[in-house]
């Protein structure tokens, strides 16, 4: 029996339809975004090369056999999804 689908609540639907999309999302906020004065803005800094070490130590933290096994356990449990 396929499952049945939920309509979200009339309100809700109303509120997503007012909402603008795609390039008139973007439209929506210009005025706001550019009100900002540009001393105020920061502009983040991060050392790739700190970065890629941390997530290369990472990733082989969990690809070592123990925590490899551990994460593939709770992944066929359906904790969370191994791929990607």
């Amino acid at each position: 029996m396929p499952a049945r689908r939920v309509r979200a609540p009339r309100a809700a639907r109303r509120r997503a339809a007012r909402r603008p999309r795609g390039r008139a999302r973007g439209a929506a906020y210009r005025p706001r975004l550019t009100a900002i004065a540009p001393d105020r803005l920061e502009v983040p800094r991060v050392d790739i090369e700190s970065v890629s070490r941390a997530l290369l130590t990472v990733h082989a933290l969990t690809q070592a056999p123990p925590l490899l096994a551990l994460y593939r356990g709770a992944a066929t449990q359906g904790e969370f999804q191994l791929e990607g």
